[in-house]
């Protein structure tokens, strides 16, 4: 049976219709959203991040940085692995076009667009880019996939030996606070789609109202 629900958005009035593998998609997607949010609330400390550079004329950039420690590395790690893994029900953007083909109110759209560009790191025009000489961007998603695969979600020594070539011009805690920071900001877009979600499915009467000074990334 279908999951029917009738929106005002923005003052217009839509009526929302998902399939059951899509109301269990997005049932599962607030529910890992909002586990993960209490984990990052809870220790929002712990997964902090920093960096400092200094440097002296004909001497080698001294980087000082801050990371997570291994356990809270894996924490975190975890309870991404739902919305960061395209093959996943919950993987971020499909839950995005759920919400977007149902709700075609024009500023609706536009957040939406935001908030995937945003979790896109190529496409996050607020992200700084380093580029390898080869013109390989190392903060980049196809970069962090190949890291997640490499040493996190998987041991591949054929990706690791790639990721090596391809850092190997970098610090490694250096390249490891550019790939922790990008997930980072993926958890600020995923609590952003949770906001909407929760109010779909829990709200008798569901508002949505978005700011029509959202823009796009």
């Amino acid at each position: 049976m279908p999951f029917e629900k009738n929106l005002l958005v923005n003052g217009n009035e839509i009526n929302l219709v998902w399939n059951d593998n899509e109301q269990n998609a997005i049932e599962n997607f607030s529910m890992y959203a909002t586990t993960l949010l209490e984990i990052v609330r809870r220790k929002k400390n712990d997964f902090r991040t920093n960096m400092n550079m200094s440097a002296k004329v004909d001497e080698p950039v001294n980087f000082m940085i801050q990371l997570p420690s291994k356990d809270d590395r894996s924490i975190l790690l975890h309870n991404l692995r739902p919305f960061i893994l395209q093959k996943e029900q919950t993987f971020l953007p499909k839950i995005c076009n759920f919400l977007a083909r149902e709700i075609d109110d024009d500023m609706f759209q536009k957040f939406i667009t935001q908030q995937k560009n945003c979790f896109f790191i190529k496409k996050n025009a607020q992200t700084f880019h380093l580029t390898t000489d080869q013109n390989k961007i190392i903060n980049s998603d196809e970069v962090l996939t190949l890291w997640l695969n490499a040493y996190e979600y998987h041991r591949d020594d054929e990706k690791i030996k790639e990721l090596q070539n391809l850092t190997s011009f970098l610090p490694y805690e250096v390249f490891e606070f550019l790939m922790l920071n990008a997930l980072l900001d993926k958890t600020k877009v995923i609590f952003e789609i949770l906001n909407i979600t929760t109010n779909i499915l829990n709200s008798k009467i569901t508002q949505i109202n978005i700011s029509n000074t959202t823009k796009e990334a």
